[in-house]
């Protein structure tokens, strides 16, 4: 599956509750309009305090109200040490300003573990041909790669919406990669290592939610007892962030089907980072469980025809 299919992907959220998988919540059961401003009940914007979300019986609570996310990828980051696509074409704010147009309450932004690492200026505007310039975004000019994700974080606060920050590859070329939360060149230590520096910025920021610990991690193990087990380094990883950010939820995507989790059937079909059956018998243990949401891949016909 050489295809990058992720920087695309939708899914219904499955949210853990006391660790166990449970049932997913159809549409319409919550306000998918709720954005952050009615649930803060005043202006959005700098100083404003964070929203609490908590996780419990398939839901998403926001301060104790009912929550559904109605985000969207926004991708391009991950590929590079530079910021997301489509701002050759148009500022920062015309994209915040059709999300918010069009009913959504947050953005999902894409990352590699090496370019936080190494945290380096990002392109300016003598930018390498096979990347996108981002003219229509001169206040990126200057800043490191982890500043880049805090301004951009700033400005979708102004208009009230939320960040999903995600960890997309290990580095910018490492797609489709080994599958894994680490790879010979990014050890998990230095995974870690990234998710301190990430959050050291960007916990201070209301808006920046949560914590997509990796996404699709399609040749891990899930169960089974191997030193591949993803709901293993998951409870790792994600506790390791909530260290750095306790109010964060952390989100946990699934395996594939080769080596796949325990308990799977063995002619089912199970897509990258879609195959959370483990979880019935091995799931991911949080310091605080109510910070734990699993998020399985999935996609609609128009990114990929899943049949």
């Amino acid at each position: 599956m050489p295809v990058d299919r992720s920087s695309h992907a939708t899914g219904t959220l499955i949210v853990g509750a006391n660790g166990k998988l449970a049932a997913p919540v159809r549409p319409g059961k919550v306000n998918l309009a709720d954005t952050p401003a009615t649930l803060l009940g005043k202006n959005v914007g700098k100083g404003v305090k964070p929203i609490t979300f908590r996780g419990q019986g398939g839901l998403i609570y926001a301060n104790g109200q009912k929550f559904a996310i109605k985000g969207a990828n926004w991708f391009g980051s991950e590929d590079r040490n530079g910021p997301m696509q489509g701002l050759d074409e148009h500022s920062i704010t015309f994209y915040l300003a059709f999300l918010r147009q069009h009913g959504f309450n947050a953005v999902r932004l894409h990352f590699n573990h090496e370019s936080v690492l190494s945290n380096a200026k990002m392109y300016t505007r003598k930018v390498p041909k096979q990347y996108h310039k981002f003219d229509h975004a001169p206040e990126l000019e200057g800043l490191t790669y982890v500043e880049m994700f805090a301004e951009i974080a700033s400005q979708a606060a102004e208009y009230g919406l939320l960040v999903l920050i995600a960890c997309h590859r290990t580095t910018p070329s490492a797609w489709p990669g080994q599958g894994k939360w680490y790879d010979g060149k990014i050890t998990e230590a230095r995974v870690l290592q990234s998710w301190t520096k990430l959050a050291g910025t960007l916990c201070g920021h209301w808006n920046v939610f949560a914590a997509d610990i990796q996404n699709e991690p399609w040749s891990a193990s899930w169960g089974m007892g191997r030193g591949s087990d993803w709901n293993v380094a998951a409870s790792r990883i994600g506790n390791h962030v909530l260290g750095k950010c306790p109010r964060w939820l952390i989100f946990v995507e699934g395996v594939g089907h080769t080596p796949g989790a325990a308990g799977q059937q063995p002619n089912a079909g199970y897509w990258w980072g879609g195959n959370l059956v483990g979880v019935h018998t091995a799931p991911v243990k949080l310091k605080d469980q109510s910070r734990l949401v699993y998020s399985p891949h999935t996609y609609g016909p128009s990114v990929y025809l899943q049949d």
